[in-house]
């Protein structure tokens, strides 16, 4: 007939499929196809491969020979991670600084007991001393002074009270010291905050974000 051509496809993947103006004609290869002349639209499909469009202008009484090269279908590329500026929501590792601020502080606690416990101890002399030189039966005779008799209780006294106020002092001093240096170290410390973790998955020509958050 003289409104129709002949059509010749080869395809580089046997089992293709060749579609004519929107019709399924069959798997590819085929003899050759009797087509109507003019603008003609051919598709050719294969599994894992990207399909291909064809138009062919088809004179009367010609035949046209075209071939296919189908292109695989790329394979899934792995997810991109991408870190969000927000950090991370695991506390990182404690600065050097921090551990002496803590290390320090824990010494200067332990002083300050060391220091109230002898001040106590001294405290408890003095009072002892006190007592005894203070104790008339003690320390009075006929024809003799309290110094004469209880002078050493005297000076016993004297210089625990020293020891015992100079313990109070350096123990308080220590405790408030230790206690300064807690709340710094406590300050120091990092906190968990909120985070967001990107992924970017890309399949062929199209591409999926994913974001996970931790609050």
């Amino acid at each position: 007939m003289a409104h129709l051509g002949t059509l010749i496809v080869k395809a580089n993947v046997d089992g293709a499929e060749l579609w004519l103006n929107g019709e399924r004609l069959g798997q590819l290869p085929m003899s050759r196809v009797r087509a109507p002349s003019g603008t003609i639209h051919i598709e050719v499909r294969a599994k894992d491969h990207e399909p291909a469009l064809r138009n062919l202008d088809l004179e009367p009484g010609t035949t046209i020979t075209t071939e296919i090269v189908l292109q695989r279908v790329p394979e899934a590329a792995p997810p991109i991670v991408v870190q969000s500026a927000l950090p991370s929501d695991t506390p990182s590792a404690p600065a050097p600084a921090t551990n002496v601020k803590r290390t320090l502080a824990w010494g200067a606690l332990g002083g300050s007991v060391l220091m109230l416990g002898g001040a106590l101890t001294a405290q408890a002399i003095h009072d002892q001393a006190a007592n005894t030189w203070n104790d008339d039966s003690l320390c009075t005779a006929p024809g003799q002074w309290r110094d004469d008799k209880c002078g050493g209780y005297q000076s016993t006294a004297e210089k625990a009270q020293i020891i015992a106020n100079l313990g109070y002092i350096g123990a308080s001093a220590l405790g408030v010291a230790s206690a300064i240096l807690f709340l710094v170290d406590a300050r120091a410390r990092p906190s968990a905050r909120a985070g967001v973790r990107w992924s970017l998955a890309a399949t062929g020509s199209s591409a999926t974000l994913i974001g996970a958050g931790n609050w």
